[in-house]
């Protein structure tokens, strides 16, 4: 064994940056792919979030009405209130009240409303509301 080594070899540093670079390229890919899948589940989660409020919303307007009218796709209540989809927002007469709304259905079938929304995403919540 020579005493007088001094430092690493070029062979040496080679490899050591390899495995470094490989633990740091395995660790930035998890990193990177947990950050993509919570940004998606969030705006899962917010889209969700606002047509469950919309639900809620047109649920507690329609049973507090005492006139409730369906027609073409619109919701009138109290022959004032009228909520329709326009450029993806639920409008109750000219204000937006809920954004990012890719479908608004509305049916109404004797005492009975079906009410389904669906988010920008692939979300969709339905509703039946039975009238007293």
């Amino acid at each position: 064994m020579i005493n007088n080594e001094q430092g690493v070899t070029l062979i040496e540093l080679i490899i050591s940056l390899a495995i470094f670079s490989v633990i740091i390229s395995i660790t930035l890919s998890v990193l990177l792919l947990g950050s993509k899948t919570f940004k998606q589940q969030t705006t899962e989660t917010n889209d969700l979030m606002n047509i469950s409020n919309a639900i809620h919303y047109l649920t507690k307007e329609i049973r507090k009405a005492d006139q409730v009218k369906v027609e073409s796709g619109m919701l009138i209540l109290n022959e004032k209130d009228i909520y329709k989809l326009e450029n993806q927002a639920i409008m109750k007469n000219s204000t937006p009240v809920f954004y990012n709304i890719e479908a608004f259905e509305i049916n109404k079938v004797s005492s009975k409303i079906e009410i389904v929304i669906k988010g920008i995403g692939e979300e969709e919540v339905e509703s039946t509301i039975y009238l007293r």
